[in-house]
């Protein structure tokens, strides 16, 4: 994919993510809510290949605090749908959750 600027793959990948959300939000089976999910994945994935390749421009840290950020971002994702959706503290149902999770492809899509 090294023909590819990483701006186009760049707008990819939150195209990916916000489709992913909205499959998975807007879902009436399992197999499309699964499908949501499998794109996800696969923006992940193009996110893992184009940033790490992207990461051999900068210093020898950005690599660490990649990983860290990757990391962290498991944990405040799963947190944070958990809090939206608990009776006790949002009580957001699933599809309201993943659409304010729309604002995260957002923000990276920015930044």
């Amino acid at each position: 994919m090294h023909w590819v600027p990483y701006g186009i793959r760049h707008l990819v990948i939150c195209t990916l993510q916000v489709a992913s959300l909205l499959m998975t939000a807007f879902s009436k089976s399992v197999p499309v809510a699964l499908l949501g999910v499998c794109v996800a994945s696969v923006a992940g994935g193009l996110g893992e290949s184009t940033f790490l390749g992207l990461a051999g421009h900068y210093s020898k840290h950005t690599i660490a605090t990649w990983s860290s950020g990757t990391g962290m971002a498991g944990l405040i994702g799963a947190f944070s749908y958990a809090g939206m959706t608990d009776a006790r503290l949002l009580a957001l149902t699933p599809t309201q959750a993943m659409l304010v999770m729309l604002i995260m492809p957002a923000i990276f899509a920015f930044t």
